[in-house]
């Protein structure tokens, strides 16, 4: 009887466990951004501009400023991480480097996962480069 409960609490444990994993690989028409290659002086100012699709960056939908006070002597490496509506073309400014990205024609496939339909982001491009994936690493 007791290796009966033993072996069922192993199981039910299990199920638990591959389907959190599951739903976790599950992220929908999201685009990663990571500026963790810079260090953190240079990632102090940065607007993120929305923009409806197909409208040449002309048609604002969104905007998102993140500012930190970080001292111009700290050389630790940003932490900075954002994530973005793969559904929206992007424009992402850098003040402190005076860099503009501008991220558009995301392709999203439609997916199962855990048997439920998913939607992920298969590329993007980037000032008009083609990306695979869903994560761009600003350097």
């Amino acid at each position: 009887m007791i290796k009966k409960k033993f072996i069922f609490a192993i199981v039910c444990a299990v199920i638990i466990i591959v389907s959190g994993c599951c739903k976790a690989e599950c992220i929908s028409r999201t685009l990663f951004v990571s500026f963790n290659k810079l260090k953190a002086v240079n990632t102090d100012s940065v607007t993120f501009l929305g923009y409806k699709p197909g409208t040449n960056f002309t048609q604002r939908t969104d905007s998102i400023f993140i500012t930190a006070p970080i001292a111009a002597s700290d050389t630790s490496y940003s932490h900075l991480y954002r994530e973005l509506w793969a559904e929206t073309d992007w424009k992402i400014i850098n003040h402190s480097l005076n860099k503009e990205y501008r991220l558009n024609n995301f392709e999203i496939d439609k997916v199962k996962c855990c048997g439920e339909r998913a939607y992920v982001v298969r590329s993007f491009t980037v000032d008009g480069v083609k990306n695979p994936g869903s994560l761009l690493l600003i350097e």
